[in-house]
C-alpha cells in the first residue's frame, strides 16, 4: 500500500492512525476522471471544487425480515468532470423563510449598452433632483 499511498496528501493529526492501519488495509483510490485521465489523489480536492460533475453508483437494497425494515447501501463507481470549477453564484432563493415575504426576482439577463446608459443617466436625474 506503500506504493499507492505515498502522494497522497494525510493531514498531520491523521498521519499517525494512517500509518498504523496502512499495512492492514487495501488502500482503493476515488476514481475520478477529467478529460478521461485519471485525477490523483493529490489533486483530487481542487478539481472537485466547484465542478459539475456525473457520479456513477450502484445502490442496493436489503429488506431484514426479522426487524421488519429496509436498509440500503450505496457504492460509488466513478465521478466524470464534466465542467471544471468555477465560482457559483449563490442564489437568493435557497435558505429564505417563505414568510419573510416575496423575494426580489432581478432580472437576469445582460444588459445592452443603451441599457446601461440610460440607467446611469436616470440615475444622475435623480442625484440632480435632490439637491
Amino acid at each position: 500500500m506503500d506504493t499507492e499511498t505515498e502522494e497522497w496528501p494525510i493531514p498531520a493529526k491523521h498521519k499517525a492512525e494512517f500509518e498504523s492501519m496502512k499495512f492492514e488495509n487495501m488502500a482503493c483510490p476515488l476514481r475520478v476522471y477529467r478529460d478521461n485521465v485519471f485525477v490523483e489523489p493529490g489533486n483530487m480536492n481542487e478539481a472537485l471544487t466547484d465542478a459539475m460533475v456525473e457520479v456513477y453508483f450502484t445502490i442496493r437494497h436489503f429488506y431484514m425480515r426479522e426487524k421488519r425494515s429496509d436498509t440500503f447501501q450505496a457504492d460509488n463507481q466513478q465521478i466524470k468532470i464534466v465542467k471544471p470549477g468555477a465560482s457559483i453564484a449563490t442564489s437568493g432563493f435557497k435558505r429564505r423563510n417563505a414568510r419573510d415575504g416575496p423575494l426580489e426576482i432581478v432580472k437576469t439577463g445582460g444588459m445592452t449598452g443603451k441599457d446601461k446608459e440610460e440607467r446611469r443617466s436616470d440615475k444622475r436625474a435623480r442625484t440632480d433632483g435632490d439637491k
